[in-house]
């Protein structure tokens, strides 16, 4: 009775209440209608726990200001965040949590007139100035505050240059983007400008282009403008830079500009006061928003292709950085070098989704942000998770130098996302400042960085030499003594046998058929697989006519191909070795080995069949087999000797890469001329036969594969309609 009692005073209110939690939590996790996710070091998509959360939804109306119209620019400078009504040709300013200050739809110009603006698109604000971008006024408005909300202002015309071909007669100067540097230097976006970003001193004088990033025509392109006639190539597509659509000014006052460029290596850059190139980008992947996007989504609502289109960027504390794609509405961020930290945002009609995001801005201490919708005329507020603090915590502690407290919140960050490979960077960094080098290969090796890990392993595998370096040289020398003592003693160790080579002869006029004797024969036809590869083509004669090569010594190398081929796979260095494991499929390698031989040999046999060759399919695939030879004693210690080397040495392991699979392919194409009695000529052009014929032999197969799937599915819906739906 008594525990009865207990169990209902306090363990089903316990019960009850945890019951609820969960259940809050939940649906609080299902409100939020997208997800976080990174990309791994295979450009896998990787989800994580939310970055940020959306807070609130601001409209107009809500603001007392009545409703946007088209509004094009998001600006926040401190703590006054700055609207640009396009629609209604204002702006309308807030404090830090939406209280209105004052709306600015005119000012007074330099002839002391009342002026106002037209569809203007962009806006910069500094201590002193407030620049606007008047689009269809065909100007930039640099207003001086007099009083809040009282400005007096001066116009930037249409530029000017000393060379005619700058601008030509019909050009309209549309500015849609303007910001100044400390040197009170002018930057200007504008509609249909190509040549990068247009730069004015303080008097409003034009004084030239900067950034506008190289264009590299397609060879096929640039070849087919030299063959082309005048009228042709005045047909042809021009080649031109790609237009920026939006920038900023970062911590250090370079200029972060964000374009839809189709090279993703241009679609974000930093670019210093003198206009050169500045961005990092030491990640795994480009700074280019969705890599991965195999798909594409459509429904009622929405419909997206492709890759992401950037249309803003905001500079963040210690050089991170996040860009704003507006192809599927997501924000995305990354760190001074380049690594993707949390996405969030997402296409869609409910709270934290967007339908044409078009500005971003952060406000406050605390970083939230502020997402434009230009086609809903709002405002939404995301607010920072835990998570995304621990994060930002962790790269300003490595930064300033507290490598300790940085990899304590690393090791957070890990409890809530253990995918998460730039926390095992970090961590691993910390202790290569620190100097603990093995610990930090265990931690770089967990987050794929290969070039640190490369770094790290260096100094480890110095400091290991150093340590053991007596025993090393004692090692080496022992070594040595005993190859010493086995090439002068050798006479006398093989004293008394009986010459093997002639015993091994006489097995071939042996009548009996044992068991010993044929693995003897096999024994003995394995020693011309090291043969072949310093004497070819008298060894591959003596494997047709003498029968010294026989298919169960073949078949033996041919599996010796594939164990070493997956040995390799599988047990690369770290450094070398970019293939997931824990998604390689060792059948698949197999038949990526089997495949392919089995193919050339039974191509070959029918090519040579109607060319006059001589050898047989058992010969062609004897030959083949034991032409394979130098990548199979090469490739196993290859794959050892890469787990000591660093990148700084890829050049050696390379080299005897490339040489043990050149030698194999030279010793299949001498196999072929051996054992088909053909000149050079004729080898030659029968190789090219066989390696068209397995390509179309290898389509053949892909065809009727798809044509059986196509089958299946017939008669699986024919068979649905027939018996399930009756």
């Amino acid at each position: 009775m008594q525990n009865r009692s207990f169990f209902f005073r306090f363990l089903l209110p316990l019960f009850f209440l945890a019951l609820i939690i969960s259940l809050s939590t939940i649906q609080a996790g299902a409100e939020v209608p997208y997800r976080n996710y990174t990309y791994n070091f295979w450009g896998e998509p990787v989800r994580g726990p939310q970055a940020y959360l959306p807070n609130r939804v601001l409209t107009g109306e809500d603001l007392d200001v009545g409703d946007f119209d088209s509004p094009e620019e998001i600006f926040v400078h401190r703590d006054q965040i700055y609207v640009v009504d396009t629609g209604n040709s204002r702006i309308v300013v807030f404090d830090d949590d939406f209280n209105l200050e004052y709306i600015i739809d005119s000012f007074a110009n330099q002839a002391g007139e009342e002026d106002g603006f037209d569809n203007p698109h962009g806006l910069f604000m500094n201590d002193d100035y407030l620049l606007v971008a008047d689009t269809d006024n065909s100007r930039l408005v640099l207003l001086d505050e007099i009083e809040a909300g009282d400005f007096r202002g001066r116009a930037i015309e249409e530029p000017e240059s000393d060379v005619d071909e700058t601008f030509g007669e019909n050009y309209n100067f549309m500015p849609t983007g303007v910001l100044m540097d400390e040197a009170r230097r002018i930057y200007v976006i504008a509609r249909g400008e190509y040549q990068g970003l247009m730069q004015f001193n303080w008097a409003g004088e034009f004084t030239g282009f900067m950034g506008a990033p190289e264009v590299t025509p397609d060879p096929v392109d640039y070849l087919w403008a030299q063959l082309a006639t005048r009228e042709q190539r005045e047909r042809m597509e021009i080649f031109l830079p790609i237009e920026y659509n939006q920038f900023t000014l970062d911590e250090r006052g370079f200029i972060l500009a964000v374009s839809s460029s189709d090279d993703v290596e241009q679609r974000v850059r930093r670019l210093n006061p003198a206009g050169l190139e500045t961005l990092r980008s030491d990640g795994f992947h480009p700074v280019a928003g969705d890599i991965d996007y195999p798909g594409d989504a459509v429904d009622h609502l929405y419909t997206y292709t492709g890759p992401s289109q950037l249309v803003d960027v905001v500079s963040r504390q210690g050089g991170r950085y996040s860009i704003l794609d507006s192809n599927r509405n997501r924000i995305f961020t990354y760190d001074e070098l380049g690594n993707l930290l949390y996405v969030f945002g997402g296409p869609g009609n409910q709270k934290g989704n967007f339908y044409d995001p078009v500005s971003m801005e952060i406000v406050g201490s605390e970083e939230r942000f502020l997402i434009l919708d230009q086609d809903r005329e709002e405002i939404t507020e995301f607010v920072p998770t835990g998570y995304t603090g621990l994060i930002h915590s962790a790269l300003d502690h490595y930064n300033r130098g507290q490598y300790g407290e940085a990899t304590a919140l690393w090791q957070r960050v890990l409890q809530h996302n253990l995918n998460f490979e730039p926390a095992y960077i970090g961590i691993g960094r910390a202790h290569i400042r620190r100097e603990e080098w093995e610990e930090a290969l265990d931690y770089l090796r967990l987050g794929n960085d290969r070039a640190t890990y490369s770094q790290a392993f260096t100094e480890y595998r110095r400091r290991l030499i150093e340590d053991n370096f007596s025993a090393l040289l004692l090692s080496l020398a022992l070594v040595i003594l005993a190859l010493f003592l086995i090439s002068r003693y050798k006479d006398k160790i093989g004293a008394g046998r009986q010459p093997d080579g002639s015993r091994m002869q006489s097995l071939f006029l042996d009548s009996e058929d044992s068991l010993l004797i044929r693995v003897k024969k096999v024994l003995f036809s394995l020693k011309y697989a090291l043969k072949v590869m310093a004497h070819p083509f008298g060894t591959f004669w003596e494997l047709k006519h003498e029968k010294k090569g026989n298919l169960p010594a073949s078949i033996i190398l041919v599996v010796g191909l594939c164990a070493v081929f997956i040995f390799w796979r599988f047990n690369l260095g770290f450094v070398f070795n970019e293939e997931n494991l824990a998604q390689l499929n060792i059948w698949n390698q197999i038949l990526g080995i089997l495949i392919p031989f089995f193919l050339w040999c039974v191509v070959n046999w029918a090519l040579t069949t109607l060319m006059e060759g001589k050898g047989t399919f058992r010969e062609i695939v004897v030959a083949t087999s034991f032409a394979f030879s130098p990548l199979i004693v090469m490739l196993f210690p290859l794959t050892i000797i890469s787990n000591y080397l660093t990148l700084q040495e890829a050049a050696l392991y390379n080299f005897f890469l490339v040489l043990g699979t050149a030698w194999s392919l030279l010793l299949v194409f001498l196999g072929t001329l051996s054992i088909h009695d053909y000149t050079l000529t004729k080898a030659i052009l029968t190789t090219i036969g066989i390696i068209l014929g397995m390509g179309l032999v290898f389509f053949l197969i892909l065809l009727f594969v798809d044509q059986i799937e196509m089958l299946v599915g017939f008669i699986t819906s024919i068979y649905r309609e027939l018996f399930l739906r009756v």
